[in-house]
């Protein structure tokens, strides 16, 4: 092989969520690209919702600050694996 890294997916232990492992019913770890938005349910790391301007945002920019945006999301409520149908509107 001559220098080229080689991938070998590894088949689940359980059926869990492929990009971070957790158990279903369990919170998506922060940061994995499967996780779903609860304000819009497209994909967390992919939509929009980061650039709408929140109330009581006490001068934070959720773009400037990661642990802003996931306070924000924590109130909101994670929608755990498994479970990506039950996004509240």
């Amino acid at each position: 092989m001559l220098g080229l890294p080689y991938f070998s997916p590894k088949p689940p232990a359980s059926p869990g969520c492929p990009g971070c492992g957790v158990a279903s019913g369990s919170k998506h770890e922060w940061g994995c690209q499967n996780e779903q938005c609860p304000f819009c349910g497209d994909k967390l790391d992919g939509c929009g919702c980061i650039f709408i301007p929140r109330p009581n945002s006490r001068g934070l920019n959720p773009l400037e600050n990661e642990d802003f945006w996931q306070e924000i999301v924590d109130e909101r409520g994670r929608i755990p694996f498994g479970s990506e149908d039950t996004v509240a509107t």
